[in-house]
């Protein structure tokens, strides 16, 4: 909408424009920003325009005053520090995309003011305070909920890898011992190189956490390779690791195709160590393993409390892993399910998932055989 200063100069003013037009100026920020914020395309327009609407109720507000604006607002609760929490869930999100939006948003806000009514320094100045306050808020909002996320990492972390290291220094006294028989030794070799091996691979999880976080993604490596011995490998290593018996359900034949084998396995091993952690003590957990013709299939199962529908939705997103009981959505250690959906997608398949009472709850994925040539290298964001 454009108007003449003089046309309906009386009438509107900055704060009834703002009011009246609030949906098109939303649009017009939603196509800035998607074209200026990195990523901000990749997000639907919907969740872009969180809180905004009570953002704009703010800046009308202020303008309406006539004692200039002073920041009232319960500021844990502001429209602007929902925006900053929300935006912390976000992939490859950052303070430098949080502070762009609010400099679009002021930006808009004033462009089209000045399309459609007489604007004054003041009103700009309030306009600009607003925003600047918001701006502040969301900054301050969106740091501390990644400072949370981080301690937590970290202290789930440091609880996770002290268990395997504390096995694998257990087995390495045992081997200090003069008189231990010689097949003791090889086993009790083997078990301070398995537990050694979890505690990089957790590790690794958080490195791959940092990587996603700073924008890089994954790198996911395919190579030809026999899916039904790898899958053997998984179940004879967790069930050593594990009191509790591993219930392999494999071919009898190998499963040859083009896949990322490391990430598959860390994925099955993921899914194993939440059935055993999040399923009823001493109910069985399977790992299945089906060759489908084209594609394979892989699934993890156990019995607990089924897990609702509205929170299996969030389950896969980036970050979020279970929590006890029902496995409802928290913040995690690492990638979370959020890396099934990955490993699943770029092997051209998709996600599978089942809970119920009878049936337990399933955790799996199909993955195609040739979706890649041997020696592909893919870099993914999740």
């Amino acid at each position: 909408m454009t108007r003449s200063k003089d046309q309906d100069s009386v009438a509107l003013t900055p704060h009834s424009v703002i009011s009246e037009h609030r949906q098109e100026i939303l649009v017009r920020w939603l196509d800035a920003a998607q074209e200026g914020i990195p990523y901000a395309q990749n997000q639907s327009r919907a969740e872009l325009a969180d809180h905004l609407q009570e953002q704009f109720q703010v800046i009308i507000e202020a303008l309406a005053s006539q004692a200039g604006y002073v920041s009232r607002q319960d500021r844990e609760n502001a429209p602007s520090a929902l925006h900053g929490r929300e935006r912390a869930t976000i992939n490859n999100w950052n303070v430098v995309k949080l502070v762009q939006e609010y400099v679009i948003l002021r930006r808009v806000i004033v462009g089209y003011c000045r399309d459609s009514c007489p604007l004054d320094e003041p009103e700009i100045s309030t306009i600009t305070s607003v925003i600047e306050d918001a701006m502040l808020i969301a900054v301050t909002e969106f740091t501390r909920s990644l400072q949370r996320v981080q301690q937590k990492l970290m202290g789930t972390l440091i609880h996770d890898v002290r268990t395997p290291l504390g096995v694998a220094n257990l087995y390495v006294d045992l081997l200090d011992m003069e008189d231990i028989e010689e097949d003791h030794r090889r086993q009790y070799n083997d078990i301070v190189k398995r537990n050694l091996a979890r505690c990089l691979a957790m590790l690794e999880d958080l490195l791959d956490v940092a990587q996603v976080e700073a924008g890089q993604g994954l790198l996911m490596h395919f190579k030809g390779t026999d899916l039904n011995s790898a899958m053997r490998t998984v179940c004879e290593e967790e069930d050593q690791i594990y009191t509790q018996r591993i219930v392999a359900d494999l071919e009898d034949h190998p499963v040859h195709g083009v896949f990322d084998e490391a990430l598959i396995v860390r994925t099955v091993e993921n899914l194993i160590s939440n059935a055993l952690k999040f399923g009823h003590p001493n109910s069985p957990v399977s790992l299945s393993l089906k060759d489908r013709g084209d594609y394979a299939e892989l699934r993890v199962n156990n019995f607990g409390e089924p897990i609702p529908e509205e929170a299996a939705q969030r389950m896969f997103d980036f970050f979020v892993s279970s929590s006890a009981g029902i496995q409802n959505t928290k913040r995690g250690r690492g990638l979370g399910l959020a890396l099934i959906k990955t490993v699943a997608a770029n092997h051209g398949g998709e996600v599978i998932f089942e809970s119920s009472t009878e049936g337990g709850t399933t955790f799996g994925m199909t993955l195609f055989k040739n979706h890649h040539q041997d020696g592909d290298e893919v870099s993914v964001l999740l």
